[in-house]
């Protein structure tokens, strides 16, 4: 594989890592070491993953391809040199040292050093996927040959061939039908559903209802019924984590309200309103856990729009909950240093026999669960030995899901060494508390509040600090405070699995605290929790209010479109065309004169749709819409073109994905610069992302120069110069392609690196080879540009004999003096 950039270790600070890791990557190659050796294979079934400044991963995996608990991952994070890959339901979590290589390769190396995994940076930067739609042809109306009107008598003007082409089966006599029945807002709705084959964003639940019931009784809609459903359950799922946080802080202003009523001068009432605090803890802890849970589940399938919606709804209320704590926590410590000595020793009195029965339960509780947690095996397999038969693939996952149970034993074994402490402590303190006086425990009672107070004010203070940092701005940002979210909700969610192991042993519990707190939403909540069952929960039938639990359907159909499909059969079938294209190559294949177009009317043809090239192409949209001939005549000669480039960029234009593994790079070049031509910016981004995934030692020169021409392909060009600035050694190693430069980006390619002159080392004579040591000398930029200049002077002295890098080496040895250079030549050679 390839070394370590630069000929050593070069690491980065965690926000520059961070920098350099945020984009869109594919794994070139993994590496699996075993007792039997090193398993290297580059991937060919490649796994594409983003990462974004919001510590966001989203992968997307070959349907085929084996599946694995490291491809589950939704968050990341980076700390001293290492990244770490966690959000997964069962809080797993994945470690690896970062080390960057050359050739923009970078290894993923786990702490084990069992698993190697080579990624490369196909975009520079994570940006929205670009989706195949009309949309823009239904707001300006632009060529619209129908009207269609809703059952409240609102116009929609339309498009035939779109509504032909929206669904397999249904035409736009059928879709004048089904609209003239609905209102006008669930018009709009399927009219955006037609154009683009989604759903609008923010749409209201009535309008999908409407979309819901039409595609429920027509078969041939099954896509839009999906997608309705989806909605809906998402809408559902969105209020329902929306009423948890609500339901948390209305827990908070319960015990507020119950602590400001407590009458401190009726014992027996103090004690009754310390069981109902209690019993709103515990509800709003269940909410909490409820909450986390719901929310690291679905999140797999929530876009980032519902995603952020309810982040920032929870962020919203965190001054909220940190001053509601922050109230409780003075209100409790102010009732309790107000009562007199007596009053503290006659509420003390009060709580023993409380404390006494607590202590008995929990002795209960927690011994049957003690036991099974001391039954449970924590020794995980002792080496990864993979079967060699397997695919590499296969390997992967399987060395994936042994490092997964190795963090899992770990995890269980360090809960069962903090559950056992807790036990002993427990018992410890039980048998101290037990054995003391009514006197002594009325003192220790006492103590023990008194130290409680003195850490509430600690407690107070840090809330305060918390405060004042989420109020200044940024002090708390957006991607710091999503990942807190994502590993918190994780590992909450990690814990309730593991206490599920345990259901059968918390089942005594669960029923004293159903009956306790005696209300159907708690009981809601174990279930959703699946810590009970109604059948265990209950010892009668349980009520017929329990709500099925909500469980994620995990559905996601937007990756299908419909549009795209009915568009390109439009295309090859040439159904209600409303203009041609004539396209006329710069020369037919033949030789003969004769086979030459003689006239504008000769070449290729082409029937599209205005609508559709409209929508798509803003040169297309001016020459339709100018009023000039083209317009007139529904007619576009178009030259000096290679007809199946043409083609290719018609088919995209009608949403046909494009094949980039089956194209080298001059043929996106080609298409790139249709893409300017025709000023097509989807399909200019889409093109330029590809070359920059693209960028190496050999190709770099060349795209800046294509970057030159082109004045729009500005990102190409600026990646094309920060290669060049982070591998300065590319002028030596492509040094034709550099001097084949223009005068001007050869001059600007040396103002940069002259402008870094301290940032750019490079190494004297032929490339490092893996097996040469770390020493090696230093040559700045100026001598660089000196050894460029001086080479082809060189070659014209001694013919091309010599090899570039031996020039190369003669030339440095020389101190760039020619005339030395060449007396070396001749008197080794």
């Amino acid at each position: 594989m390839p070394r370590n950039r630069r000929g050593g270790n070069i690491f980065k600070v965690n926000d520059e890592i961070l920098k350099e890791l945020v984009g869109r990557w594919k794994i070139t190659a993994t590496e699996i070491a075993s007792s039997s050796g090193t398993d290297l294979h580059t991937d060919d079934n490649l796994v594409e993953f983003t990462l974004d400044d919001g510590y966001d991963i989203d992968w997307n995996v070959p349907v085929a391809m084996e599946t694995n608990q490291l491809f589950q991952t939704s968050s990341f994070q980076i700390d001293d040199r290492k990244i770490t890959f966690s959000g997964t339901t069962d809080g797993t979590t994945f470690v690896f040292n970062v080390t960057f290589l050359d050739d923009c390769i970078v290894q993923l190396k786990s702490l084990d050093d069992t698993i190697s995994i080579y990624i490369k940076k196909i975009v520079s930067s994570p940006e929205s996927i670009q989706v195949f739609d009309l949309l823009n042809a239904l707001k300006e109306n632009y060529f619209s040959d129908l009207t269609i009107r809703s059952s409240e008598g609102i116009k929609f003007e339309v498009h035939r061939c779109v509504l032909n082409s929206s669904v397999q089966g249904v035409k736009y006599r059928d879709w004048e039908v089904f609209l003239s029945k609905m209102s006008s807002d669930a018009s709009r709705a399927a009219l955006h559903y037609i154009y683009s084959s989604i759903l609008p964003s923010g749409i209201a639940a009535e309008p999908v209802k409407e979309l819901l019931e039409l595609s429920s009784s027509n078969p041939k809609l099954s896509h839009l019924h999906s997608l309705c459903d989806e909605y809906i359950d998402s809408m559902k799922l969105n209020k329902r984590l929306i009423h948890l946080v609500d339901s948390c802080l209305h827990s908070l202003e319960v015990v507020k309200e119950l602590i400001v009523s407590a009458t401190m001068d009726d014992p027996a009432k103090v004690v009754y309103t310390i069981k109902q605090i209690f019993k709103e803890v515990v509800a709003g802890v269940s909410r909490f856990i409820l909450l986390s849970h719901l929310y690291t589940v679905n999140k797999k399938g929530m876009s980032k729009r519902e995603k952020r919606e309810i982040l920032e709804y929870i962020q919203g209320r965190l001054v909220v909950f940190i001053d509601g704590g922050r109230e409780l926590l003075q209100l409790s410590i102010s009732k309790w240093e107000t009562l007199t000595d007596d009053q503290q020793t006659e509420i003390s009195l009060y709580i023993i026999p409380n404390i006494n029965q607590i202590w008995l339960d929990i002795n209960e509780y927690t011994k049957e669960l003690n036991v099974s947690l001391t039954n449970e095996p924590t020794d995980g397999p002792a080496a990864p030995e993979v079967p060699p038969a397997l695919t590499l693939q296969q390997k992967l996952a399987a060395v994936v899901q042994l490092n997964t149970s190795k963090t899992e034993m770990k995890r269980i074994k360090k809960m069962k060494k903090e559950f056992k402490k807790f036990v002993e402590v427990g018992d410890y303190r039980r048998s101290q508390f037990i054995g003391l006086s009514e006197e002594e425990k009325v003192e220790k009672i006492k103590r023990v509040i008194e130290e409680m107070t003195h850490d509430g004010q600690s407690i107070i203070g840090r809330l305060e600090d918390l405060k004042k940092k989420i109020l200044i701005a940024n002090a708390l940002d957006w991607g710091s405070y999503k990942l807190g979210v994502s590993i918190s909700s994780s590992y909450i969610s990690w814990g309730l699995n593991r206490l599920c192991f345990y259901k059968d042993q918390l089942v005594p519990l669960l029923k004293k605290l159903s009956r306790l707190i005696s209300s159907d939403e708690f009981n809601q909540t174990l279930i959703e929790l699946r810590l009970a069952d109604p059948q265990t929960l209950f010892d009668e039938t349980p009520p017929t209010s329990i709500p099925t639990p909500l469980i994620p359907t995990g559905k996601k159909c937007n990756a299908v479109i419909p549009l795209v499909g009915g568009c390109l059969e439009l295309l090859k079938i040439q159904e209600m065309s409303d203009m041609i294209l004539i396209v006329q190559e710069l020369a037919l294949p033949s030789d003969d004169p004769s086979h030459k177009p003689q006239n504008d009317e000769e070449g290729v043809v082409i029937h599209a749709h205005r609508v559709i090239l409209s929508s798509r192409s803003e040169w297309f949209r001016s020459a339709l819409q100018s009023g000039m001939m083209e317009d007139r005549n529904k007619k576009i000669i178009i030259k000096d073109i290679d007809v199946t480039l043409f083609r290719t960029f018609i088919e995209y234009l009608y949403g046909k994905p494009l094949e980039y593994e089956t194209m080298d790079n001059n043929e996106i070049i080609e298409l790139l610069a249709v893409a300017d031509r025709y000023e097509t910016s989807s399909l200019h981004v889409s093109c330029e992302k590809e070359l920059i995934g693209r960028i190496d030692q050999s190709s770099v020169f060349s795209f800046l120069v294509v970057a030159d021409q082109l004045s729009a392909a500005r990102q190409l060009r600026s990646s094309t110069l920060q290669f060049i600035l982070d591998n300065p050694d590319v002028l030596i190693q492509q040094v034709d392609a550099y001097t084949d430069l223009p005068i001007e980006l050869k001059s600007e390619v040396r103002q940069i690196l002259s402008g870094t002159q301290q940032m750019s080392e490079f190494r004297r004579g032929p490339p490092k080879r893996d097996d040469d040591d770390d020493t090696h000398q230093v040559m700045y930029s100026s001598e660089l540009e000196e050894l460029i200049d001086t080479t082809d002077t060189g070659y014209t002295v001694v013919g091309d004999e010599p090899t570039d890098d031996r020039l190369k080496s003669l030339l440095m040895a020389a101190d760039m003096d020619i005339n030395r250079a060449v007396n070396f030549f001749f008197g080794v050679g």
